[in-house]
């Protein structure tokens, strides 16, 4: 498993804002512009989850529908991608699961 721990975190916290209203409007708490991460929702067959956390192997229940945000991708593995859930769970989850429904 291989992810861009650096960039990745940047995005973690995005999503942590994003999810808390801090950002609004594409700005920042300071007013400066940025770029809002789509959310993106979880296909009825989600169900467990690889908590990604590393040297521990964790199965975290999803929800059905349940909505998140990409973080990543696996650079040596297209099947699986890391997301954020609202939940607040950071999870690998297999692409085919995940639907991209934009910002709503």
């Amino acid at each position: 498993m291989s992810y861009n721990s650096e960039d990745a975190a940047k995005k973690i916290k995005l999503a942590v804002k994003q999810l808390n209203g801090t950002i609004i409007d594409g700005l920042d708490e300071d007013g400066n512009p940025v770029e809002l991460l789509p959310e993106v929702g979880l296909k009825s067959g989600a169900g467990y989850l690889h908590c990604y956390s590393p040297g521990k192997k964790r199965f975290i229940k999803i929800s059905k529908g349940q909505k998140a945000y990409i973080i990543d991708n696996m650079d040596n593995n297209e099947e699986k991608c890391l997301i954020y859930t609202w939940d607040g769970f950071l999870v690998e989850a297999p692409v085919e699961e995940i639907l991209i429904t934009g910002f709503d």
